[in-house]
């Protein structure tokens, strides 16, 4: 994992290409990453069961480029969580090759406060999220559709970077918003 930053000092003298100086970047030479993570499941009776799952990263700079304090690692998820009832049972009416499943999936995330600034990054909400899929087995057939953020929710999972082309130097990050409340379906043909 690394970290760029722009210092234009590490260059003895600038580049000139098309009248536009050129920097380079500085990586982090040994991060210190963490990343524990669980993921339970437990089946439970007639064709339900249960799982979640829980991550946790976190990422500190032992050592800092030039014009950076920060301490945190850039681009470096909160804390996650997500917890999810299933449903999938075969055989359908007695009938072979058939089989009906569906998830009702809550995922949340903790509020991303241990940001790196030098990196331009914001702070960002805690938020969560309901996704519903549900699908149909008929022989090599499968129907699948589901809805994500079926609550329509406005939320972000990280800081995005909005680089400036000429100088390589990060400009105003911009924040961009996951999709809003969105529905889909497919059809899928095993051979």
């Amino acid at each position: 994992m690394a970290i760029c930053r722009c210092t234009p000092s590490a260059l003895p003298r600038p580049i000139v290409i098309s009248r536009v100086a050129a920097t380079t970047a500085a990586n982090i030479p040994r991060p210190i990453f963490q990343s524990p993570e669980t993921k339970p499941r437990v089946d439970l009776i007639y064709g339900f069961s249960v799982d979640g799952g829980l991550a946790c990263q976190i990422g500190r700079k032992d050592s800092f480029p030039d014009n950076n304090t920060d301490k945190d690692l850039g681009q470096v998820a909160p804390l996650k969580g997500k917890l999810a009832l299933n449903y999938d049972k075969d055989n359908l009416w007695n009938k072979e090759a058939t089989g009906l499943f569906g998830t009702i999936e809550w995922v949340h995330s903790a509020a991303a406060e241990n940001i790196d600034t030098d990196a331009g990054e914001q702070e960002l909400s805690a938020w969560d999220i309901m996704n519903l899929r549900a699908g149909f087995r008929f022989k090599s057939y499968t129907l699948n559709a589901g809805v994500d953020n079926v609550f329509d929710r406005a939320y972000t999972k990280a800081n995005s970077y909005e680089w400036d082309v000429i100088s390589g130097a990060a400009s105003t990050p911009a924040i961009v918003n996951e999709p809003g409340r969105f529905f889909y379906a497919s059809l899928v043909y095993t051979w």
